[in-house]
Formats: structure tokens, C-alpha cells, sequence
């Protein structure tokens, strides 16, 4: 997201990961790709898991926005009774207000907890927390701060791409996403991102994305500025225009030119 007071903006879809992956909503995180694993982990950590507020069998998806320097606030959609929800954070014995949707939680710390229909928001400025759950776009509101005027848009696919077993050489990734990076007076930047079940196979497979990736991008308006390796995941970071910008957010859903590029 840039210099701006907000570093980063995520979205993560517990739901449909599930679905497509074919993973039980009963059970731990362990079967679920590293990076829903390591949100649920710090969602548990926080205020948001005092007093069973829910399990994480019941997430449905979870926005996470981090400041510069400091921890993220969030908002979890679930399948918890939010009438239990409030009856729960009730008697913690916080102050209370209405907001929005939600009745607004005023923790000794000065952070902020909110429940509402299908939803609980954590941050740890009560401001912050108020922002969010007022949402109506006014300028009292989550898109009002600064950090926001700089644009990040992300498209994902959290399921295999390539269906072809490693026996035969292929690709086995779990997941494909693309994040667009908008910074005044530049062009666009992309991070396309591959994930795998280990360091192993991402590392294998760095050589393929890259020829893969360049297939898909020949005779456009995008370029392959590197190709990399981190932890489970191949990165590459492709510079572009709106078109190519585009089109990459499109490319990683399935049947797309993209997915034909990266199989076998």
C-alpha cells in the first residue's frame, strides 16, 4: 500500500477455500494453506477469541487491515450466534455503544470490539474499530485514511490449478492469486503468487512458473521483472499497464489462458 499509515489490505476466503479444496469446516487449521492458517492463529490471539466469541470452524472469511507499524484490526464473517456474541462480551462489563450494526466495545486498553449480525471487528484504536463498523464510505470511514488513496486490488483462486499428479512431472499448486499495486503517477505493479504444499515443490516449480507466466504474458503489455521463491509460495513480480493489470486479475480463474500456460 505505500508510505501511507495503512501497509496492507487482505482478504481471506476460509469458505471457499474449503469448498474447493475439498476440507472439512470440522477440525483444526492444519489441512488449510499457510497463509488462512497464519491468520486464523493471530485472530485467535487477539480480543476477537476472549470468551469463545466463536471457533474457527465457523470462519467464513476475514478482512485484515495493517497500519504502518502496528497490529492489524479485523472484520470476521461467521456462521456464530451473534446474539450469544454480545451476551458473552456483555459481561466482560466494557462500556458499550451502538455503531452501525454493531454494539461497540470499549476495552480498559483502549481497543475497540464490535458485534454485529454475522460479523466481529477487533482493533486495537477504539477509533479505528468505530471507523469500521460505522461504514457508510463518509469520510468518518475506513476509506477516509490516507494510506487508502493509494490502491491495492487482489484477485484469488484457492484451488489446485494444475490437477495433473508430480508423478508425471507436473505442477501441483493449491493456490493462485494475483494483488495490483496503484501508486500516483506509476504504472501498475503485480505480484502473481503460486502456493505449494512445501518449500520443496515451490522451489521445483520456479523454473516452470517463470516459462509458464512468460508464455502467457509474450506479445502483451506486461514484463516478468523477477521470479522467487518464498517459503511455500513462488513469486514473480510483473510490471504492466491497465490492460495487462487486467488481465492478470482475470487469469487466475479457472479455464483461463494463464492455467493452460502452467499445465503440463
Amino acid at each position: 500500500m505505500g508510505e501511507g499509515p495503512v501497509a496492507a489490505v487482505r482478504f481471506f476466503d476460509f469458505s471457499q477455500t474449503r469448498k474447493d479444496l475439498r476440507i472439512s469446516a470440522r477440525g483444526d487449521t492444519s489441512p488449510l494453506p499457510f497463509a488462512l492458517k497464519q491468520a486464523a492463529e493471530r485472530i485467535l490471539d487477539s480480543p476477537l477469541g476472549k470468551g469463545d466469541l466463536f471457533d474457527v470452524q465457523q470462519l467464513e472469511a476475514v478482512l485484515e487491515v495493517t497500519p504502518t507499524g502496528a497490529t492489524p484490526l479485523f472484520m470476521i464473517v461467521g456462521s456464530f450466534d451473534s446474539t450469544r456474541a454480545r451476551e458473552l462480551a456483555d459481561s466482560w462489563g466494557w462500556p458499550k455503544t451502538r455503531s452501525g450494526l454493531f454494539e461497540l466495545y470499549h476495552a480498559p486498553d483502549g481497543s475497540g470490539v464490535g458485534v454485529g449480525p454475522r460479523r466481529l471487528v477487533f482493533s486495537q484504536s477504539f477509533a479505528t474499530a468505530a471507523a469500521v463498523t460505522e461504514f457508510r464510505g463518509g469520510p468518518g470511514s475506513l476509506l477516509a485514511l490516507d494510506g487508502l488513496s493509494s490502491l491495492s486490488i487482489s484477485a484469488g483462486r484457492p484451488a489446485a490449478i494444475a490437477v495433473a499428479p508430480p508423478a508425471k512431472g507436473c505442477l501441483e499448486p493449491r493456490w493462485m492469486a494475483v494483488a495490483l499495486k496503484y501508486l500516483p503517477g506509476s504504472s501498475p505493479t503485480a505480484a502473481f503468487v503460486v502456493q505449494y504444499k512445501d518449500m520443496d515443490t515451490a522451489a521445483a516449480s520456479k523454473k516452470h512458473v517463470q516459462a509458464g507466466l512468460a508464455s502467457y504474458l509474450h506479445g502483451g503489455p506486461s514484463r516478468i521483472e523477477v521470479v522467487d521463491v518464498r517459503r511455500d509460495s513462488t513469486v514473480a513480480s510483473v510490471s504492466s499497464d491497465d490492460t495487462g493489470a487486467a488481465e492478470l486479475l482475470r487469469a487466475v480463474y479457472r479455464g483461463s489462458q494463464l492455467e493452460r500456460a502452467l499445465e503440463c
